[in-house]
């Protein structure tokens, strides 16, 4: 609400579709954007994006841990979940594992969400509970942190065989 309210933020009519990073509004509209925030309210649709890219169960999509969209790299949606009691340290936690799950992303050749799913398995709820959630986000942090030490670890095959000084 800050951001909006300092007009960091701006609100627009409902997106009609993408041309790269040229968004088209339904009022005609269009502009370059990077980020985008869709506000869906009680019905979760994504009429911007082709949604059968989603695995739809009782009208939620399937997401590993209300985030990360299996068979998709670099495509997250934060905030489909409803807590069982208030939303700030979630909001605030889920942020720190989408600053991590981004730059993750770059690092692999797999969607991060295909990565993630064979350990925490992609589910359509949306109730939870905080305690829950929080854990839940906390684990998926480690789980990135220990791809990333793997990933570091891992021998590399393009490294020459001569000895160092040669």
């Amino acid at each position: 609400m800050y951001a909006l309210q300092h007009g960091k933020v701006s609100v627009r009519p409902e997106i009609e579709r993408f041309d790269g990073a040229r968004v088209r509004f339904t009022d005609g509209t269009s502009a370059e954007y990077d980020t985008i925030v869709w506000a869906t309210g009680f019905h979760t649709r994504f009429p911007m994006l082709d949604e059968s890219m989603f695995v739809w169960e009782n009208g939620d999509p399937l997401l590993v841990e209300h985030v990360l969209v299996p068979r998709y790299a670099n495509l997250y949606l934060w905030g489909l979940v409803a807590p069982r009691s208030g939303a700030g340290r979630i909001i605030s936690f889920g942020a720190d594992f989408l600053a991590e799950a981004i730059p993750a992303q770059d690092g692999v050749t797999e969607p991060l969400s295909d990565m993630l799913a064979r350990r925490f398995p992609a589910r359509s709820s949306m109730l939870a509970g905080s305690a829950e959630i929080l854990c839940r986000i906390r684990l998926l942090r480690s789980a990135l942190r220990l791809q990333r030490a793997r990933a570091v670890l891992r021998p590399r095959n393009n490294l020459s065989k001569e000895p160092i000084g040669s």
